[in-house]
């Protein structure tokens, strides 16, 4: 009988310990939101447009081993989906801080841009090159993957953006934990963008074409209640 009592002791230790190290790990997992709009901008300095997508770490601990992946997902003349790994011009970073505000310039740390320019990754212009200037039936897929500081526990967010004519805006992300979008005027280098992605392409009368611009409830994008877990082992990498 004393036997039987110390296996079932045994037993409801070792159950009550994995129940604690289980919730341990699901609060110790990485949170973060993801921007439901991509933003399109023009650098004077690179002489390109640029596009970004905004992180907001939820946790005060930092984020490690970020990777980043965006593909453009499109249907070809024979209605079969093909995909395209747009480049990114830079290294991702070794982290992402915590949730916090910085001890000297006071600003709020625990956000990242994630940010696309170059020949091969004008996210418009290679949608509307793809589709034959009918953007809107192509959709970018973004996928973060990071890892706790603390607990190392990984984990990848996916975030869909579509239709494209109202989830890439011209504009600039505001400072601080918020995903709003400053709208800016449209100028020349984008509106023949637009026109290649959405007018057919005949950027000759891109004047004829609705420009896209920020919406304040930035609610547009497919993922709705904040980006989607995909694969907690980090896997998933898109077809090719």
């Amino acid at each position: 009988m004393d036997l039987l009592i110390g296996i079932g002791e045994k037993s409801l230790s070792a159950l009550a310990a994995s129940a604690l190290s289980l919730l341990g790990l699901r609060l110790l997992r990485p949170r973060i939101d993801i921007s439901r709009q991509i933003t399109s901008w023009w650098s004077d300095e690179h002489q390109e447009m640029r596009y970004s997508i905004k992180i907001v770490n939820k946790s005060r601990r930092g984020l490690v081993e970020p990777r980043f992946e965006l593909t453009l997902l499109y249907e070809n003349a024979e209605g079969r989906t093909k995909s395209k790994l747009i480049p990114r011009g830079r290294q991702d970073p070794m982290a992402i801080s915590g949730r916090k505000k910085g001890k000297r310039s006071g600003e709020l740390l625990g956000t990242y841009v994630v940010t696309y320019g170059g020949e091969d990754a004008d996210l418009l212009f290679l949608a509307g090159q793809r589709t034959g200037g009918t953007a809107d039936r192509a959709r970018f897929r973004f996928r973060c993957f990071v890892r706790d500081s603390f607990s190392a526990v990984g984990r990848q967010f996916e975030m869909e953006y579509e239709p494209l004519s109202r989830t890439v805006v011209f504009g600039s992300f505001d400072r601080g934990y918020e995903l709003t979008i400053t709208p800016r005027e449209p100028n020349g280098h984008w509106q023949p963008v637009v026109a290649a992605a959405f007018g057919g392409g005949e950027q000759a009368h891109a004047d004829r074409v609705d420009l896209p611009h920020a919406r304040g409830d930035n609610d547009t994008a497919r993922s709705e209640g904040g980006p989607r877990e995909a694969h907690p082992d980090g896997r998933g990498t898109p077809d090719r």
